[in-house]
This record gives C-alpha cells, structure tokens and sequence, in this order.
C-alpha cells in the first residue's frame, strides 16, 4: 500500500473576519485625521488572495478550521503606512507628485496585511466565546 503524505492548508485571520467590502470603503483615518472622499482608501486591505463576499463564505473558511481540512494559522504579515512612500497609497501619491495623468492599479498596490499582532488574541477570543467562531 503506497503511503500518503500529509497536506498542511493555512488561513489567515482576515480570512476568517473580514469581507471584501472593506474594500469599497471610501474614507480613511491617518495620524488623527479622516479623510472622505478617497477613492483608493480601500487600497489598506488589498492581500492575495482577496477577502470572501459573504458570511457563508467566511463560515465556509471556520468549518474548515474546525473540522481540521485548515491546520494551519499564518499571517501575510505586511504592515504597511497608506500614506508612506512604500505604503499602499503609493500608487496614488506617485501618480499626483509626478503629474502622471493614469488611474493607479491594483497590482501596484504593496501585498498583505497585519496579521502577527492580531492573530493570537482573535483565535483566543474565538475559542473561548464559541458563538464568535464564525461570522
């Protein structure tokens, strides 16, 4: 009889909280201040791949974790400033300080997002309040 090798599956905790309408967000909060009317204020919670539509979806996501198919925690650690020169306004404040007449795309936008700070204390809080391990 051949023997199988084990298949490790991962998941993030954005994953497993948060729906891609962050994404659509139209404002943001930088150093003390909000700023309406950014269009690319969605642009903070780009990560690959993108976050789920629905509460099924994120559901789907927990009964995998509970059932064991995902084994594994991570984190795409990528904590980046919006509004710093590498950050995920980039783009976009290049596209204005160069006086480039072009509509900044998604593949510029710097990958990923916080995860090793909040990861821990999220599964914590879900094992221990069960009604909270899933959407």
């Amino acid at each position: 009889m051949k023997q199988l090798l084990p298949i490790h599956a991962e998941t993030c905790p954005h994953y497993l909280h948060l729906l891609h309408s962050k994404i659509a967000t139209a404002s943001h909060h930088i150093h003390g201040h909000d700023h309406d009317k950014d269009d690319w204020a969605g642009a903070r919670h780009v990560c690959a791949h993108l976050l789920r539509h629905s509460d099924d979806d994120l559901q789907g996501v927990w009964d995998a974790v509970t059932n064991g198919t995902v084994n594994v925690i991570s984190s795409d650690h990528s904590p980046s400033l919006y509004d710093h020169k590498l950050g995920k306004g980039n783009p976009v404040f290049k596209a204005q300080t160069q006086g480039i007449n072009t509509v900044p795309v998604l593949k510029d936008i710097p990958n990923g997002l916080l995860g090793i700070v909040t990861r821990l204390p999220l599964f914590f809080h879900a094992a221990t309040s069960p009604s909270l391990a899933g959407p």
